[in-house]
This record gives C-alpha cells, structure tokens and sequence, in this order.
C-alpha cells in the first residue's frame, strides 16, 4: 500500500489499463513537476480506454501510452 496505508492510495499508483505500477509523483506524494507525464504528448483518443469507474482515480503508466501510440502508428516501436 501506499505511504498512508490506503486502499484508495495504493489504486492511485496503479495503471487503470494494465494494474502495473504508474510512476506518478502525485500519488508517490510529491507536486507532479516531475512527473514523466509532463513531457508527454497524449492523444485525446487514448483517454477513451479508461475505463468510466477509473478516469480522475488514477494515472496510467509510460508503457500503456507508448503501446497505444505504436499501434496507432503515431510512434515507432
């Protein structure tokens, strides 16, 4: 579980898509500058496979973003 020890917080350091570990600096505690959600570039249609009971709840991962892209063509594998 997370550093408080909640159910809510360890889900919050989940990827909503694969259940892998996020790498979001909010939910590790920290401001989100440094997030590596900052730098990327987000297709709106990636939002669209979030599932409803999950959107706002969680980030997802790097590897869930990059798949998508690469099957859309938009990046390189």
């Amino acid at each position: 579980m997370a550093a408080n020890g909640t159910a809510a917080d360890d889900a919050a350091m989940r990827c909503p898509l694969c259940g892998g570990g996020n790498a979001c600096s909010v939910a590790q505690g920290g401001d989100g500058t440094n997030c590596w959600c900052v730098k990327a570039n987000f297709p709106k249609e990636f939002f669209a496979q979030i599932p409803d009971d999950q959107r706002g709840r969680a980030c997802f991962c790097a590897g869930c973003l990059q798949r998508f892209k690469e099957r859309r063509g938009l990046e390189k594998p």
